[in-house]
């Protein structure tokens, strides 16, 4: 077996590295080059890993939807501790929840609907909500139940919310989440429940 910098090694064996390379990563068995002797730690991990993301141009665009999805789903789920903690997070990291409201009708279904309000959410810092999980503005705004779940198929609305990929319909997901930990075939509880 011959190494990368041409030095030759018996067969089945890993050969020492030299002196000043001891603990440092060999790729693949060979004996580093000398030259690769006199790397530093970051010289190394940028040889060996790549040079990672090449810087952008583009300016950081500080509105979120992710975020939005997140510290609702903690909402939706009553999670105050975790909900305080990411609310923090997101202000830490100066990131702006933005989330796409939808009346219930069948524009809520376009991506160009006429119904459809666009709109930055602030979030208190502490967690107090009212009729269980409700704590953000549009939590109060949303309707009560959508058509799909009113006629016994949230998870049809939850498959149109994940083609839009672009908004979700908190009510639905409460449906869901509350009804997800049930047995399909007896209808028993088998785990904690959401909002009882």
């Amino acid at each position: 077996m011959e190494s990368a910098g041409g030095r030759r090694a018996k067969a089945g064996r890993r050969p020492p590295c030299p002196d000043g390379h001891a603990g440092r990563i060999c790729l693949h068995g060979f004996l580093p080059t000398k030259a690769e002797t006199r790397l530093t730690p970051g010289q190394e991990a940028l040889l060996y890993l790549g040079a990672g993301i090449p810087a952008s141009n583009r300016s950081r665009r500080p509105v979120s939807y992710l975020a939005a999805v997140l510290v609702d789903l903690l909402a939706l789920n009553e999670m105050g501790p975790l909900y305080e903690l990411a609310v923090n997070d997101i202000r830490y990291v100066e990131a702006i929840p933005e989330v796409i409201e939808a009346e219930d009708d069948p524009s809520q279904y376009r991506m160009d609907g006429v119904t459809l309000v666009r709109s930055v959410v602030t979030y208190p810092d502490t967690w107090a909500p009212s009729e269980g999980w409700k704590i953000a503005p549009h939590h109060l705004r949303a309707p009560i139940n959508y058509y799909l779940s009113r006629i016994g198929r949230p998870w049809d609305h939850l498959a149109v919310a994940s083609v839009l990929r672009d908004r979700h319909f908190l009510p639905t997901m409460r449906v869901l989440a509350s009804t997800a930990s049930r047995d399909v075939t007896t209808g028993d509880s088998v785990g904690p429940q959401v909002g009882g």
